[in-house]
């Protein structure tokens, strides 16, 4: 098992209530740490524009993770965020800085 830092960012639909964005970000973070992941920080980026449409949305929610991950599990934990209804993305990126907590 190999454990390393990792960056998720996640964009979420711009029409959801801000309590559905809650949910699903506590739904994000329950599935990171069900995979044996370690959740560091978090901060929310909020509403910003896309690059290019990404289901006739504009707009996206963003919210930023940072977190330690066993290797193995992150096609897993990608695909169980990615699946849930209201996520338009999810990018899961290895990180060069080591948080020291």
């Amino acid at each position: 098992m190999t454990v390393k830092s990792y960056d998720i960012v996640i964009v979420l639909d711009p029409r959801l209530t801000e309590n559905n964005l809650k949910d699903l970000i506590t739904k994000s973070k329950k599935v990171i740490s069900s995979m044996g992941g370690e959740i560091l920080t978090e901060d929310n980026w909020g509403l910003k524009k896309l690059a290019h449409p990404i289901k006739n949305n504009r707009d996206g929610f963003y919210y930023f993770i940072k977190s330690r991950l066993d290797v193995e599990k992150i096609d897993e934990i990608k695909y169980n965020i990615r699946v849930m209804e209201g996520i338009l993305r999810i990018s899961i990126i290895k990180s060069n800085v080591e948080v020291v907590k």
